[in-house]
């Protein structure tokens, strides 16, 4: 199995999400996690919001930290060409990815699972995909 994993839950799962660390662990043991080469300059742009709005200044090496070790687990590709689906042009490298390479979507973005749906892209929720694989 393929998974793709948007940002937001990457995100999620560092800044303390439960729900959304069982996801990734479960996936790094029983998947294969690829992702858009555009995922680590959004990890990067999250990063330095951070460090600009002062907030969490004394976690965010550990959140730098835990990048890094996802990223060391993924496959990083090129989606090749970019479907033009979603209004957050970020999100369109992640479904072209999922599309390509025949993936699961999981993101926490209600605009991105419909523009999946609307496109025939196999995409859950974090909590959907924890229900399914239980």
């Amino acid at each position: 199995m393929k998974v793709v994993i948007d940002t937001n839950v990457i995100i999620s799962a560092a800044l303390g999400s439960q729900t959304c660390s069982k996801v990734i662990l479960w996936i790094m043991n029983n998947a294969q996690i690829i992702e858009p080469n555009i995922v680590s300059i959004e990890l990067e742009h999250f990063c330095k919001k951070l460090i600009i709005n002062q907030k969490i200044e004394n976690n965010i090496k550990h959140i730098e930290s835990y990048f890094e070790i996802f990223l060391s687990f993924c496959t990083i590709k090129n989606p090749g060409n970019i479907l033009n689906i979603s209004t957050d042009k970020p999100d369109n490298h992640f479904l072209s990815l999922s599309l390509k390479e025949d993936a699961i979507f999981i993101t926490g973005d209600k605009l991105a699972l419909e523009f999946a749906k609307e496109n025939n892209i196999k995409a859950a929720s974090p909590g959907d995909f924890i229900k399914r694989i239980k």
